[in-house]
């Protein structure tokens, strides 16, 4: 505030006047003060206006219509004379800074913020527009930072000192924060305001403005209508939303009420005081609730950074939008029939995880040898493999894992995070908790809080395979699986400590206590409450054993010829289908001089390619079926006797079990008879990902980011498209979780950063 000139005046009406807050096109503010104290806002026309009839009426809009707005969002009419010699009006005044004073004094604001702050603006600009009024003028020095949330002030009145204004031949507002229909001449909509909102989201995460403002007006206009944006800047969790704000035409953007509805449903923060100023950004982006685009055939795209075709109608803000959803007739599938509409997008977000380059084979601490199978880093001519882990909790919750780190969150959901010391080998949802290995330890946690429920430690661990009662653990080294104190059998409360050297499978129940120890007992592929198969390289040779869930003990073992490694130049990127690391040299096939080698071409080869090469197995009826690279094994349950055999005409990518078959993803998803290996129905290609809702769906993802629901008879019942943003390849997971299709995309190191970094989304079953 600064203090009154001598040719400002001392009152207004029956109040003083305290100092001068701002001036602005049409005005000048006031701070002043009621006789009881209370302080007030006041504006007043330019003495040179006064006799204007034009901006006379133009002010005597603003005061009603800022009667009409709920006093929850803005700065509330207190008193007003509009036949004063110099009208002028009073309101509340708002104690906080503008959102541009506070980012020219701050920077910009964590992204956390910039969600709470389009909360609020969303939820004000739904008022405004509710009573029939468009701002035309929201812009960063229009919105007030208060502790309870931001207000929208001046209704095209009193514009900051420094903005370029147009004149009233043209049209009112700032360049960087007009619509371009409105640069055309067109009329103002509230879908204008959005487009301004998307400008105001964008300096307050940015610091910047939309366009540079200190160009002409003329190149500031044509930087709008082309969408010349560098949208790079945004933070990738904030971008998809304030894309589709920024759409060209009009009609692709949010209402206001719609985007209130879906920032709220996401569970974005509510303010409280300071909470512009927070630093700290969620792990978990606002995953937003979509709706229906109807215009899906027609091309709007939106020039950003230079780029054509960044974003198109489905893909523009995909966390705002569901995708287009195709039926078996081929028309889009209306989701107006409620959200268990199959395949709509429920919801979508940014776990935060970030890829980390590991080594594979032992813990991330040996050192790598050249050409040999230590662990640490690859070679450096070669790409290295990441370690990323995304684990649906249950509702919108998920739990992400990197080398470094286990963190959780989602829209409403907790967030904690908890360091890994030792290298990330294994995060699952056990029950009603979270199971996390690394290269020495089992731990399990609370989803809620991340609280340590039970730490054991192992030795490096291999795989972890999960059921209900028990996880099954294939490590190595020294180990201790029990607390100290428990007794030493091998099937019973568990065995103090593991040799001193060697591989090693152990049962762990829900408690931590060892159900049962098995030295040299392989690397656990697949358990259900009466077997676990495990499986080990032996040579050249690839050795499967059946055991006793409940013992350990042996029921059988195969070994047959390992397969050929796959030549990945040819293969889609994607990680195993359970999201666990390659297992590398010892235990499967491919390694650092196998699968991890470039392609002849010398083009970069996909980083998680090296994951076809890779041993799975389920259990059908009385039969075990397995998978190696392209090869395909089922095995008598009883005897371990071969049925039949197969080779697909490309890498398998997952195998799943539905019913009485067995469901085989490779150029496409093949059910077969798990007995005869007869084929009963195929899915039209490609397939990579399949998960079943047994006796109820069985949903395929594919890497051309198209996921399929289809019934167990193979007939398929929608389709619909993932965001451009998700689009990485294969999909990390394909999980269902109640009505729910969990998506996860696994970010890759050594590949291009992709503009929105999505890497979960959830479908409606």
């Amino acid at each position: 505030m600064r203090p009154l000139s001598d040719s400002d005046p001392t009152t207004i009406g029956s109040y003083r006047l305290l100092g001068v807050l701002g001036n602005g096109g049409m005005g000048r503010v006031y701070m002043g003060q009621s006789r009881s104290g209370r302080p007030v806002a006041i504006k007043v026309i330019r003495p040179d206006l006064v006799d204007d009839p034009v901006f006379r009426r133009r002010f005597a809009r603003e005061v009603a219509a800022v009667r009409e707005v709920n006093p929850l969002f803005t700065a509330a009419v207190v008193d007003s004379d509009l036949t004063a010699e110099a009208p002028w009006l009073a309101t509340t005044y708002i104690e906080g800074p503008s959102l541009e004073r506070w980012v020219e004094g701050h920077g910009a604001l964590s992204p956390g913020a910039v969600l709470t702050l389009a909360a609020g603006l969303a939820e004000a600009l739904a008022s405004i527009h509710a009573a029939g009024l468009v701002h035309r003028d929201l812009k960063p020095s229009n919105v007030l930072l208060g502790d309870v949330g931001p207000y929208i002030i001046d209704f095209g009145v009193v514009l900051s000192p420094k903005a370029t204004r147009m004149t009233s031949s043209l049209v009112v507002g700032t360049p960087s924060y007009m619509a371009p229909e409105r640069i055309h001449g067109g009329e103002a909509t509230p879908a204008t305001d959005i487009f301004s909102l998307g400008a105001t989201m964008y300096y307050a995460a940015t610091g910047r403005t939309l366009v540079d403002d200190s160009d002409t007006v003329y190149a500031q206009m044509m930087h709008i209508i082309k969408g010349r944006f560098d949208l790079d800047r945004v933070p990738s969790e904030l971008r998809p939303m304030i894309m589709r704000c920024l759409s060209a035409d009009q009609r692709d953007r949010p209402t206001a009420a719609e985007l209130s509805q879906m920032l709220t449903a996401a569970g974005v923060s509510a303010p409280e005081p300071g909470w512009h100023q927070a630093i700290s950004d969620v792990p978990f982006s606002a995953v937003l609730t979509p709706r229906r685009v109807p215009r899906a055939s027609r091309r709007r795209a939106l020039l950003a950074g230079g780029l054509v075709g960044l974003a198109t109608v489905g893909g523009v803000a995909a966390g705002l939008i569901g995708r287009s959803m195709v039926r078996d007739d081929g028309d889009s599938a209306d989701d107006s029939t409620g959200a268990s509409a199959g395949g709509r997008v429920l919801w979508q977000g940014r776990s935060g995880a970030e890829p980390v380059p590991v080594g594979y084979g032992a813990p991330p601490s040996t050192p790598a040898t050249p050409g040999g199978s230590g662990g640490g880093r690859a070679n450096s001519g070669r790409p290295e493999p990441v370690a990323v882990w995304l684990v649906p909790l249950g509702g919108r919750a998920m739990a992400a894992g990197t080398r470094t780190e286990v963190r959780a969150g989602g829209p409403g959901a907790s967030r904690w995070n908890r360091p890994v010391s030792n290298g990330l080998t294994a995060l699952h949802r056990w029950g009603d908790s979270v199971l996390v290995a690394d290269g020495a330890t089992v731990a399990r946690l609370n989803p809620a809080t991340g609280a340590q429920e039970f730490r054991i430690e192992t030795g490096p661990v291999r795989r972890v395979v999960v059921t209900a009662s028990a996880a099954y653990v294939g490590a190595g080294g020294a180990a201790r699986l029990d607390p100290p104190g428990t007794a030493d059998s091998t099937a019973g409360t568990g065995s103090t400590a593991a040799p001193a050297s060697g591989a090693y499978l152990a049962a762990v129940r829900p408690d931590g206590g060892t159900v049962w120890r098995r030295s040299g007992g392989g690397t656990p592929l697949h358990a259900d409450d009466t077997w676990v198969l495990t499986h080990d390289k032996v040579g050249d040779r690839v050795r499967v054993a059946l055991h006793d869930a409940a013992t350990g003990n042996p029921r059988w073992n195969v070994e047959f010829p390992a397969p050929a490694v796959v030549d990945e130049s040819s293969v889609p990127a994607g990680p195993p289908p359970d999201g666990q690391k390659p297992e590398g040299p010892g235990n499967a096939p491919g390694g650092p001089e196998g699968s991890n080698r470039q392609p002849p071409d010398g083009r970069p080869r996909p980083v998680y390619a090296h994951s076809w090469n890779y041993t799975q197995a389920v259990i059908v009826g009385d039969h075990v079926v397995l998978r190696d690279s392209s090869e395909i094994r089922a095995l008598r349950l009883a005897t371990g006797e071969v049925a039949w055999t197969d080779t697909a005409p490309t890498p398998v990518t997952d195998l799943s079990r539905s019913g009485d078959l067995v469901l085989v993803a490779s150029d496409r998803v093949n059910a077969r008879r798990a007995d005869t290996g007869d084929r009963v129905w195929a899915s039209e290609p490609p397939g990579a990902r399949v998960a079943v809702a047994e006796g109820r769906a069985v949903v395929i993802a594919g890497p051309d980011g198209r996921v399929r629901g289809l019934s167990p008879a193979g007939e398929r019942r929608w389709q619909t498209d993932l965001p451009p943003e998700a689009k990485s390849g294969v999909p990390d997971r394909l999980l269902i979780d109640g009505d729910q299709v969990i998506v996860t995309m696994a970010p890759q190191a050594g590949s291009a950063p992709q503009p929105n970094a999505v890497d979960v989304v959830a479908l409606a079953l």
